[in-house]
């Protein structure tokens, strides 16, 4: 099995594909956390109709625990703890 460098070469010997690998862990790591995600939260457009307070709480009911929380970092159990839905 082989997989790509940085520079689209594939690399095949097992120690290649380590290094590669480390590289691209370390990279992934070592940069900034990308804000991009949270900005789409707070983005809305004219076109959308501000949702009805009746129409959040059933969102928030349907919520399942256990989950792995979005972008917004908030996991369901919280939610449902403010006792609004």
């Amino acid at each position: 099995m082989g997989i790509k460098d940085k520079d689209g070469k594939i690399l095949t010997e097992s120690e290649q594909v380590l290094n590669r690998w480390k590289t691209h862990t370390e990279n992934m790591y070592s940069q900034p956390e990308d804000q991009s995600d949270r900005r789409l939260l707070h983005r809305r457009t004219d076109d959308e109709p501000t949702p009805l307070v009746e129409e959040v709480r059933e969102a928030m009911k349907k919520l399942k625990n256990q989950k792995s929380p979005g972008c917004d970092g908030i996991p369901a159990e919280l939610c449902k703890a403010t006792g609004e839905s």
